[in-house]
C-alpha cells in the first residue's frame, strides 16, 4: 500500500541511496585522536570529603569492619535514645491527652472533685 508519495517509501529510497554510497576514508590515527580528545575533555571530579570517605569505606577489606562499626554506633545511639525517651513518657502521655483513659488521671473532673 506504499504509494510513491508515501513518506515511508520516500524514506526507504533515501536510505537505500545512502547505503549505496562508499564509506569515507578515516584518518590513519583516527582512534588515537579520539582517545586524546576524550582525555582532554574529561572533567576531573572535585575532591569532596564525603565521596572520598565513601570510596575508602566501600573497599571489600573495609566493608565488614565499617558495617560492624555502624551497627555498634547505631545500637549505642538507640540505647541512649531509649533511656531518654523513658523519662519523657509521662510528658508525652500528657501532651497526647492519653491520660483520659486512666481511672486515676489528674485531669479528669472526678479526680479534681476527690482532691478537695
Amino acid at each position: 500500500m506504499n504509494t510513491p508519495s508515501d513518506p515511508k517509501t520516500r524514506l526507504d529510497e533515501i536510505l537505500a541511496a545512502l547505503a549505496r554510497q562508499p564509506l569515507p576514508k578515516s584518518a590513519p590515527n583516527f582512534g588515537a585522536d579520539v582517545w586524546r580528545e576524550i582525555k582532554r575533555r574529561r572533567v576531573e571530579p572535585e575532591d569532596d570529603w564525603v565521596i572520598t570517605l565513601f570510596n575508602f569505606l566501600r573497599r571489600p577489606t573495609l566493608a565488614i569492619p565499617a558495617f560492624a562499626f555502624a551497627i555498634v554506633v547505631g545500637t549505642f545511639v538507640g540505647a541512649v535514645g531509649a533511656t531518654k525517651s523513658n523519662i519523657d513518657i509521662p510528658l508525652a502521655r500528657q501532651s497526647l491527652y492519653l491520660e483520659v483513659f486512666e481511672p486515676n488521671a489528674s485531669g479528669l473532673p472526678a479526680a479534681l472533685v476527690n482532691r478537695r
